[in-house]
């Protein structure tokens, strides 16, 4: 698979690409930042996920968490198998982090990502 290089997507006149665990890290780090309606042509491409930010902080909210980033990923990103139980939601001071346990589909390895969903300022 190859993928656009975000966020440093241009080397000068040339668009910078990526390919394999980097271009799936790519991909899951776009998908969970987009706004559901956000994607011209797409509407349920993304996530509503930053319309938690301001609920109350408790176990349906987290679970309701996971369960947005694992249609999302079971939507959008085929190139990847994993479980709802995959999905971990931490928050670790001012920042919430998902850490995603999948089996890459090209090449049948196990990988874990940790990408920050949020952080308070």
């Amino acid at each position: 698979m190859i993928s656009i290089a975000f966020p440093e997507m241009f080397d000068g006149p040339r668009v910078k690409l990526v390919e394999g665990h980097d271009a799936t890290i790519s991909n899951m780090r776009l998908l969970l930042a987009s706004w559901k309606n956000s994607l011209l042509g797409d509407p349920y491409f993304g996530t509503k996920l930053k319309t938690f930010i301001y609920e109350q902080n408790n176990i349906i909210l987290k679970d309701l968490i996971v369960d947005d980033i694992f249609t999302s990923l079971q939507e959008f990103i085929p190139q990847v198998y994993l479980e709802r139980k995959d999905i971990e939601v931490k928050s670790k001071g001012t920042s919430v982090y998902a850490t995603i346990t999948c089996t890459d589909r090209i090449d049948k390895s196990t990988n874990m990502y940790e990408i920050k969903l949020l952080t308070q300022e």
